[in-house]
């Protein structure tokens, strides 16, 4: 019987979705018990707090028998997996930016192993794995200029099947650019509200039954709405309307469900501009239109980009 996986901790939410912020306008000596309600308290004070947001392995070639391996998986959930993970590759990948040679050498031979794996978990997961690749958009993969490389490559694409069934589909003869501005702006989008169909329902675990308090918000003219759950230890869980919608919304974007996805699509990438000057200035300086010289009409045009970008992304748009 497989084990059935246990909820992140919250020690695991804090590693991937939490940022540590410094209590601003909090009275040294005093707790919060709930929103506006403050109690006196003796030594020495917290002054810093935990807020999360949701919106922010190798395998052996020779495999093991199969019920060898069945008894290696542990019931630990994959969001503590993936933050342990991630607290070592980001050592890694600090290091390589700064110029550690050894760590951009560590880089590409995690990245070959990693594709090294998924050839031989096709071996014994034909299925799975080309399930798994029909819904990816994109697949990784060993090149070299080498023609025979090359061509190795895209015979187990098309072996694959890969992107057929992606949210984001991928065909042959296409004229859409994945590294366009727009594009790339519109993809990362999608990426974090598809994500948070996973994210915020762990969120949720963790803020059910905490204190809670509506905050209206405003992205510019457009009005957004959060929820603010306060936990017991001080922390506290920020979640959007925008995001919550994330996981009502299903796959494949068709015609018939694109406003619904576009709207969360839509209030990520507000976000996104609101939150980071440079992101917002960088997409302004793309629109050239001499006719808008105003932000707001320059800000309204690169909506319109992104939605034009995404609707060529998934296949909606010619």
């Amino acid at each position: 019987m497989k084990a059935k996986a246990q909820p992140p901790s919250l020690a695991t939410l804090r590693d991937l979705f939490g940022q540590r912020l410094l209590r601003s306008g909090i009275p040294a000596n005093q707790k919060q018990l709930r929103p506006g309600r403050w109690r006196k308290v003796y030594g020495r004070a917290v002054q810093y707090l935990w807020v999360y947001r949701a919106t922010r392995q190798t395998w052996k070639k020779q495999f093991l028998p199969d019920h060898e391996i069945a008894a290696r998986v542990d019931r630990r959930p994959l969001l503590q997996l993936l933050a342990e993970s991630n607290a070592l590759m980001e050592q890694v990948c600090v290091r390589a930016a700064s110029g550690d040679v050894q760590a951009i050498s560590l880089m590409i031979s995690t990245a070959r192993g990693a594709i090294d794996a998924l050839d031989s978990i096709e071996q014994v997961q034909p299925t799975k794995l080309r399930d798994a690749a029909e819904l990816s958009s994109t697949w990784p993969v060993l090149l070299s200029l080498n023609p025979q490389d090359i061509a190795h490559a895209k015979k187990r694409l098309r072996r694959l099947k890969v992107g057929i069934k992606s949210t984001t589909p991928r065909r042959a003869g296409q004229r859409l650019d994945p590294q366009n501005f727009w594009t790339r702006l519109a993809h990362g989008a999608l990426k974090a509200c598809e994500d948070n169909r996973a994210i915020v329902p762990a969120l949720q675990h963790e803020a059910a039954g905490a204190a809670r308090k509506r905050i209206s918000l405003k992205f510019w003219q457009t009005p957004a709405k959060a929820t603010f759950y306060y936990l017991d230890n001080g922390d506290c869980i920020i979640l959007t309307d925008w995001e919550k919608q994330c996981v009502k919304l299903s796959g494949p974007i068709t015609e018939a469900n694109f406003k619904q996805w576009w709207i969360v699509v839509q209030f990520c990438v507000l976000e996104r501009w609101h939150a980071s000057k440079e992101d917002y200035e960088a997409a302004l300086a793309q629109i050239t239109d001499r006719t808008a010289p105003k932000e707001f009409k320059k800000r309204n045009l690169a909506m319109g980009q992104v939605r034009k970008a995404f609707q060529s992304l998934v296949g909606l748009r010619r």
